[in-house]
């Protein structure tokens, strides 16, 4: 988590020197626009994607689980196989 959270500060920073470059000083209402409009924008989205992410990552847990599951089930029948094909040989 803390490198999620690392990369949207550094986002913030590239935001914060965006608004510098484009002439917005500190604490200038311009300045608070920008971030209340654009800035904030961004950062909502960021946060939104990040929220999407792990609940992927989540799911694709799951289907691992799941796929470990049916591997073993499926090596457990492959096996009961062999042994009754051997008892008919």
């Amino acid at each position: 988590m803390s490198n999620q959270s690392g990369t949207i500060g550094t986002i913030e920073e590239a935001l914060d020197k965006l608004a510098y470059t484009l002439g917005f000083t500190r604490g200038s209402p311009r300045e608070n626009e920008f971030w209340t409009t654009t800035g904030n924008s961004v950062l909502q989205e960021l946060h939104r994607l990040h929220d999407e992410i792990n609940a992927l990552h989540g799911r694709c847990r799951a289907l691992d689980t799941e796929v470990f599951e049916s591997r073993l089930r499926c090596s457990s029948l492959e096996r009961g196989l062999a042994k009754k094909r051997n008892k008919l040989w």
